[in-house]
């Protein structure tokens, strides 16, 4: 198949970044032609993913934007970025169509469906979206603009299909009048996030020992993680246990706010900030911890939790829909009342303390995890891609005369 994507693309930041690169990228490697438009901003240049010979093959345009979206901020804001990122999607997308016309535009992030459908529609081709979850949820909580929020909807309603990487959201998506999301879990590369001995130069480098107990947390640090929740927490867990160590991978607009708690708690010395990593290093941070811990109040579902489970960390989760898909509590994860520090923090000295109940969880979420590796997945992608082309098709063509 030809395919045009459209969506947010390392070194762009995020989940829905990552996710998108693995599905599209895999396709490449099946044969398929990929030509892909994203964004980019000048602050996440120096992070590319460690692409191998088959992402070479991924043709790529990209277009400037002045901020990394991602619906922390005002509804102004939000309705400015769709303008700026609308306008490049209008003059470039139509000219990558004429160029060689695709079978398919697989839109890879919501937002974009506030101008990409309405492309497809005029070239008479089929688009499909998935749902990375971040402007799905902003638009449930009322996050957007009347305006932006009408955009969005209207293009849910002109896409051939929508597909989901989670039960719970396909569910939620129900409740605004569109029916029929197809659910496709996010999934991982197994051989790439793998269990494994932490890496002792890395170790070294951030300081880590032979006999720290690592707490990680992987994020974009934005308020919707709660990634300050974990550091009050390891203000009380480090009282009682100090050898308990803090990794926060990633950056984001709560981390300044972060690093000031910790000093103000005295705890800057047991803890680290990684900054932005690249994605063919992530592996190896994992490697280090011995727990995950991701408290967000709201979550799609969260690749970290699956790149966490399958590199053989504990995972530690606020009991939110996102972390029941993945998480039987006590056999492949823990779960904890959202916002409650208390109980994570028990929780916490609880798994730090017992090495047996670490290791038959993270066996069983292991084994969990490989069950449903990346490449079963994108087959799905790639089936729903052939469908949605051939039912497209079949409309298109015209009704003979009786």
């Amino acid at each position: 198949m030809n395919i045009i994507g459209v969506g947010t693309f390392p070194p762009h930041p995020g989940g829905s970044a990552l996710s998108f690169f693995d599905i599209l990228d895999a396709c490449a490697k099946r044969g398929h032609r990929i030509r892909v438009l994203a964004p980019t901003v000048e602050s996440a240049l120096g992070v590319e993913p460690r692409r191998g010979e088959h992402s070479r093959r991924l043709e790529l345009t990209r277009f400037p934007v002045p901020f990394v979206q991602l619906f922390n901020k005002s509804r102004d804001a939000s309705d400015d970025y769709c303008a700026i990122e609308g306008r490049h999607v209008r003059e470039l997308l139509p000219r990558m169509i004429r160029e060689e016309r695709p079978d398919l535009i697989f839109i890879g992030r919501e937002i974009f469906a506030a101008s990409v459908p309405e492309i497809a529609a005029q070239s008479g081709l089929p688009c499909v979206l998935r749902i990375a979850g971040g402007t799905t949820l902003s638009l449930l909580k009322g996050g957007f603009s009347d305006e932006l929020t009408a955009s969005l909807l209207d293009g849910f309603k002109r896409v051939a299909l929508m597909v989901s990487p989670a039960h719970h959201m396909a569910e939620r998506i129900n409740g605004l009048g569109i029916h029929g999301v197809r659910v496709i879990p996010n999934a991982i590369d197994i051989k790439r996030f793998s269990m494994g001995q932490r890496d002792r130069e890395l170790a070294r480098s951030l300081n880590i020992v032979e006999h720290d107990i690592v707490i990680a947390h992987v994020s974009n640090l934005q308020k919707l993680k709660r990634a300050m929740d974990l550091v009050l927490s390891a203000g009380q867990a480090l009282r009682r246990d100090p050898s308990l160590l803090y990794l926060f991978i990633g950056d984001g607009v709560e981390r300044a706010a972060l690093e000031a708690k910790c000093a103000a708690l005295g705890i800057t010395e047991r803890v680290r900030f990684t900054g932005w990593v690249a994605y063919g290093d992530v592996p190896a941070f994992y490697r280090l911890a011995d727990m995950m811990v991701m408290p967000a109040e709201d979550e799609t579902l969260a690749c970290a939790y699956l790149e966490a489970q399958a590199c053989g960390c504990v995972l530690i989760a606020s009991n939110i829909a996102a972390a029941r898909e993945v998480i039987i509590h006590d056999n492949t994860g823990l779960l904890f009342p959202t916002g409650d520090v208390d109980a994570l923090t028990e929780l916490t000295l609880a798994i730090a303390a017992d090495p047996e109940r670490r290791a038959r969880i993270r066996r069983a979420a292991r084994a969990q995890v490989i069950r449903h590796p990346l490449d079963e997945a994108v087959e799905s992608y790639i089936g729903l891609f052939r469908n949605a082309v051939q039912q497209h098709a079949a409309r298109s063509r015209p009704v003979p005369s009786k």
